[in-house]
């Protein structure tokens, strides 16, 4: 356990250097959202398309992608509950867009060793894949834009960086690409620099919170049922999909344990940057992030 507190600390840290950096030094918020949704979060999902592997991939991409939707998709009978304090495109994305590169790939090798962390890797993508597509028409559903989602769509940065990455890796050139040390570094420190930015907005939402005025029943409901629907559906396919041969055993424990991550911190990327971000979401995500360290921790004494 200590040492899985150990590994989380850097998490806390830039969740901390995020609320100092707003608080006390006026750091823009939207200047770090607009870094990383047109610089960063796209060279991120260029690594992921241009490195995954394919095979078992495949399958564990539309799975948790399949994951994302479905529950994003049921949580619309939960809107009314929540209407006074989050719209229903961000209500879906909190309960759907998981927190898998950053946390879940270093917990799954934590728990599994290397292949546990392949098999997340998989999961991650189709995530990824989500949230930078479905994920952002939600979240920008509910502006009066008076754009199509097609529109929309095409103006997200991670969706080229996407096409390109997936082109690049069937193409002759793959070879030489994967192994250019010179890229290798350049989106490792990208992948680094999400993380840091990534976590920062989150105490960079909460800053100026007044913790009195929180609706802390509804955010505990979130939390909690969040975590019960996430169970159920990846419960179901991943059982599915054993029985059927398609995963195995180990896969198959690592594709429910993604219902305890945490939420993707991304969506307050693209909610600052379309001005939706609030105070609730911002505190949804910091205590989500407290909430699956728990979890894990008693993951990690179980397995």
């Amino acid at each position: 356990m200590l040492y899985i507190l150990l590994k989380l600390l850097p998490t806390f840290s830039y969740i901390a250097l995020g609320y100092v950096a707003k608080r006390w030094l006026s750091l823009s918020q939207s200047l770090i959202a607009r870094l990383l949704f047109y610089v960063f979060v796209p060279a991120l999902v260029f690594k992921g398309a241009l490195l995954s592997d394919t095979g078992s991939f495949i399958l564990l991409s539309a799975l948790s992608f399949s994951v994302s939707l479905i529950v994003g998709f049921l949580v619309k009978g939960l809107a009314p509950y929540f209407k006074d304090v989050l719209d229903l495109g961000v209500l879906r994305c909190l309960y759907a867009y998981f927190n898998l590169g950053w946390f879940g790939i270093p917990m799954m090798y934590l728990l599994f060793g290397d292949e546990g962390a392949l098999i997340m890797t998989g999961m991650y993508v189709g995530n990824m894949l989500f949230g930078n597509t479905i994920g952002f028409l939600w979240l920008t559903s509910d502006q009066p834009s008076g754009q199509s989602a097609l529109q929309k769509l095409l103006r997200i940065p991670a969706l080229y960086a996407m096409l390109v990455g997936f082109v690049l890796h069937f193409s002759p050139f793959f070879s030489e690409l994967s192994t250019y040390l010179p890229l290798r570094n350049v989106l490792d420190f990208c992948t680094i620099v999400v993380s840091i930015l990534g976590m920062g907005l989150v105490g960079m939402s909460v800053a100026h919170t007044s913790f009195k005025t929180i609706a802390w029943k509804k955010l505990l409901v979130l939390l909690g049922s969040r975590i019960a629907l996430s169970i159920m559906v990846s419960g179901t396919l991943g059982l599915f999909a054993w029985q059927l041969g398609g995963l195995s055993l180990l896969a198959m424990k690592v594709f429910v344990l993604m219902s305890l991550m945490p939420i993707a911190s991304n969506i307050l990327v693209i909610a600052i940057h379309t001005q939706q971000e609030n105070e609730f979401v911002g505190l949804t995500l910091l205590f989500s992030t407290l909430l699956s360290c728990v979890l894990m921790m008693g993951c990690f004494a179980v397995l």
